[in-house]
């Protein structure tokens, strides 16, 4: 049951496209230029590169905050550093495959990313 919530976190926390809300900001929809991704690294091609950073972060830290927050729910648990990975299934899933623009989004890197620097990080 741990698991199945730790997912569900996380593709919460995936839902937040920083690359797509940033470019509703501009009064732009990211998907529709370069490749067409939702992505880091798309913005920072079509935008430039305080863009590509600000998305980057976004993308990073919703990985980090979401196994931060599995860690600290089972807190305890034997197996919390399993937990904090599927957390961060959870956040790529999230990111990759968004059911509200369509299961199209980003690649995954930034928040792979992420997870590879939460993983290091204990509460």
């Amino acid at each position: 049951m741990e698991r199945i919530v730790c997912v569900v976190i996380g593709y919460v926390f995936g839902l937040l496209q920083s690359g797509y809300l940033y470019g509703r900001t501009k009064n732009m929809d990211i998907r529709q230029y370069g490749s067409g991704n939702a992505c880091s690294t798309n913005v920072l091609r079509v935008m430039g590169k305080k863009a590509g950073l600000i998305v980057f972060c976004g993308d990073f830290f919703k990985a980090v905050l979401a196994m931060c927050l599995a860690r600290a729910l089972f807190k305890g648990n034997p197996s919390l550093d399993l937990l904090a990975l599927y957390a961060g299934f959870g956040v790529t899933l999230g990111h990759n495959f968004p059911f509200y623009l369509g299961f199209k989004g980003g690649k995954g890197i930034a928040s792979m990313a992420g997870i590879m620097t939460a993983m290091d990080y204990r509460i």
